[in-house]
């Protein structure tokens, strides 16, 4: 055993004196004898002198007048890049204590024009819908002996690709002063200083015409029959209160002589017409969708419609909050 393991010993001894038959000799290696290694040397002793990198020019450029009709860019008009007017409102919006004043529009509708806030920001203009409140805004700015605007909180409603605001909060009268005076005064408005006429914004006043314009066009609902006329004896002398809630009534749209789209409600031929007559629908994304459901398949259409009345120098509109569509049928009387 003693033997053998020396042997095994003198072996291991004989294999590490012994150089490897792979490696090749420092001469012969080919990373010394690349031809391309003495030239590397010689560049990384010696670098080229390239001289100093001159440094880049800055880019000339004149510059950028805001709303120069003269810097647009080809094919894109100054409306394109220029600040835009404040975004539409989105239906069912809630806008608290926000001062706007009052225009008496050429259709004889009534805009309000929102005074700009501490940041500068004001809402678009927008359409006033009928209303009681509106009826005391018109009374309140009949009596002021100057300019007044309105602290005013409601609801915004979208009807043809415009914003309605309803007041649903007693509208605080703002008198302009020539000069400022504390809060306050005996009859409860508040009286401030002069402010700035938002009326002479080009912005506002474009709008305002935009507004008119849209008014005017005649709009599509040439499926909605007219109105029958009323009996002599049938017209209703006491319009219903404002807050009114219609429930689940049956009727149909009819368009006014005014071109205003109403609800005849009580369809039936033994109901008298004079018990509810046609209530005009209040400017809402809900009135649109019924006029184009008419459009769409005339007006023998039904309505089952729920809403809330409202009331405006002695007429009532009715805003509503849901509709469902029967076929005429329905209402047939069976025998």
């Amino acid at each position: 055993m003693r033997s053998r393991a020396a042997h095994v010993a003198l072996l291991l001894v004989l294999a590490a004196a012994c150089p490897g038959q792979d490696q090749p000799k420092p001469s012969e290696d080919p990373a010394i004898n690349d031809p391309s290694v003495p030239r590397r040397a010689q560049d990384m002793d010696n670098p080229h002198d390239a001289g100093a990198m001159p440094p880049t020019a800055a880019p000339k450029s004149d510059p950028v007048v805001p709303n120069d009709p003269a810097a647009a860019v080809t094919g894109l008009e100054v409306a394109d890049y220029s600040v835009g007017r404040a975004p539409l409102r989105r239906e069912g919006t809630f806008l608290v204590r926000r001062r706007a004043s009052m225009i008496h529009l050429r259709t004889g509708d009534w805009a309000l024009v929102f005074h700009k806030d501490d940041r500068g920001d004001a809402e678009r203009a927008m359409l006033i819908t009928p209303c009681t409140n509106l009826a005391r805004m018109e009374h309140m700015a009949a009596d002021s002996e100057g300019p007044m605007s309105f602290l005013l909180s409601g609801q915004v409603y979208v009807y043809e690709g415009r914003n309605y605001f309803l007041p649903t909060v007693p509208p605080v009268a703002v008198v302009q002063t020539a000069e400022p005076t504390p809060p306050g005064s005996e009859d409860g408005d508040l009286v401030e200083g002069p402010q700035p006429d938002e009326r002479n914004d080009p912005d506002t006043d474009d709008l305002l015409r935009e507004l008119e314009a849209q008014r005017d066009a005649p709009r599509s609902i040439g499926s909605i029959a007219p109105a029958p006329p009323a009996p002599a004896n049938s017209a209703r002398t006491d319009p219903l209160p404002e807050g009114t809630v219609i429930s689940r009534r049956r009727g149909r749209l009819v368009r006014q002589a005014d071109g205003q789209t109403a609800l005849v409600m009580n369809t039936d031929s033994d109901t008298d017409p004079a018990a509810d007559p046609p209530l005009t629908l209040a400017p809402s994304l809900m009135r649109e969708r019924m006029e184009s459901q008419s459009a769409r398949t005339g007006d023998t259409l039904v309505f089952e419609v729920s809403g809330r009345v409202l009331a405006y120098q002695g007429r009532n509109y009715l805003l509503p909050s849901m509709f469902l569509v029967y076929p005429a049928s329905e209402l047939l009387r069976r025998e």
